[in-house]
């Protein structure tokens, strides 16, 4: 796979996936709010308002809005070690947002293993 073509590919991924970070954290925040008396549900609140901050960085990151400043502020995010440590946190983050943060968490850590087979087998190798 040449460059363009993997770099397009993950760029693809990850828009989608920040997408679906930002589809999964209301439903997750609508639940929480349904069950706020249940003691264990304050965390879901928690976790899915990091769900859509991150969702969100993501995204503007992917579509270059703010690129200055999303380069000084999150540089590790211009990595493929950094980018892949970063999805592996919000996707262990998303097993905690019910109810459909389980299959959000399957398909972030399937784009975090594709960043990761990025970062294994640099272009010059593939």
């Amino acid at each position: 796979m040449n460059l363009t073509l993997r770099a397009k590919t993950m760029r693809a991924a990850n828009i989608l996936n920040a997408v679906l970070m930002l589809l999964v954290a209301p439903t997750a925040l609508a639940h929480g709010l349904a069950n706020i008396l249940a003691h264990d549900r304050l965390a879901a609140l928690l976790l899915s308002l990091y769900v859509a901050a991150f969702g969100t960085l993501l995204l503007a990151l992917e579509l270059g809005l703010h690129k200055q400043k999303l380069k000084h502020d999150l540089g590790f995010l211009h990595s493929y070690a950094g980018r892949c440590a970063f999805l592996l946190l919000v996707a262990n983050l998303m097993w905690g947002c019910p109810p459909y943060g389980f299959f959000a968490a399957i398909l972030t850590n399937a784009n975090a293993l594709l960043s990761a087979y990025a970062l294994r087998w640099p272009p010059a190798y593939a």
